[in-house]
């Protein structure tokens, strides 16, 4: 099984599976998507798309901490060496 974490706003949250991460973001309010920037989408069922990419703003007001407009996230697989 593939383990993840998820840097957001350069805090490390991390997770046994990709399942977890999907349950965390429907937990802080995510719908069915995050909000990139220029109006792009990402389906929660689609976040394997953004593992391993560079970070990504996401404007999801749910995610935003008070006063912001966006928070920064990225998504990588963990690989353990053991």
């Amino acid at each position: 099984m593939k383990s993840y974490c998820v840097v957001i706003n350069n805090s490390p949250l991390f997770f046994k599976s990709l399942e977890g991460v999907k349950s965390w973001f429907k937990k802080c309010g995510v719908k069915k998507r995050l909000e990139l920037e220029d109006e792009e989408y990402v389906d929660l069922d689609n976040l394997e798309s953004i593992v391993g990419n560079e970070e990504v703003e996401i404007y999801n007001d749910c995610m935003c901490e008070m006063g912001d407009d966006y928070c920064s996230i990225s998504l990588y697989e963990i690989v353990f060496e053991d």
